[in-house]
C-alpha cells in the first residue's frame, strides 16, 4: 500500500528533520542518521518476533528513504 510506505517515510523524514533541528552545528550528524536507520530496522524486527504482527523490509526501506530525502534536502541547502 503506497499510502503506508510515504507514512513511514514521512515519520522517519520528520524525525530525521527534528533530530537536525536540534543539533545543526554537530560534525558527527551521520550517526543520527545511522540511528535512525538502525532504529527503524529494530522496529521491523521487533514486530517480527512477535507473532502477531509482520516486519516487512520495504517499510524499512521507507523508513531509511525518508530518513535520506531529508538529509539530502539538508546537506543540498547548507551547500
Amino acid at each position: 500500500n503506497f499510502w503506508d510506505k510515504a507514512q513511514h517515510a514521512l515519520a522517519f523524514g520528520g524525525l530525521t528533520l527534528l533530530g537536525l533541528l536540534a543539533w545543526p552545528q554537530r560534525p558527527d550528524r551521520w550517526r543520527l542518521l545511522v540511528g535512525l536507520v538502525i532504529y527503524g530496522g529494530g522496529i521491523e524486527w521487533a514486530q517480527h518476533l512477535t507473532g502477531w504482527r509482520h516486519g516487512d523490509w520495504v517499510d524499512w526501506a521507507a523508513d531509511s528513504a525518508g530518513v535520506a530525502l531529508v538529509a539530502a534536502l539538508a546537506l543540498a541547502r547548507r551547500g
